[in-house]
């Protein structure tokens, strides 16, 4: 979990732990900063995650939960 929390907040110097199931905005994660996280993710996990799945998406915990499979 450390390891895409360090991730996050690459992009999110301010997000926490207990951010990771929040909804996106009330997490403080624009949409410039998913776009990041999608490249950084896909690049570090060797995983393209479909355009459907990802705008899915509500939270940081979903996207980890995904890789995590």
């Amino acid at each position: 979990m450390e390891e895409f929390l360090t991730m996050v907040q690459s992009v999110n110097p301010n997000f926490k732990l207990e951010d990771l199931d929040k909804p996106f905005n009330i997490a403080g994660i624009e949409s410039m900063d998913l776009v990041v996280l999608r490249v950084s993710f896909e690049k570090k996990f060797g995983r393209v995650v479909p355009t459907s799945t990802w705008l899915n998406f509500t939270t940081i915990l979903q996207i980890i939960e995904f890789y995590k499979t």
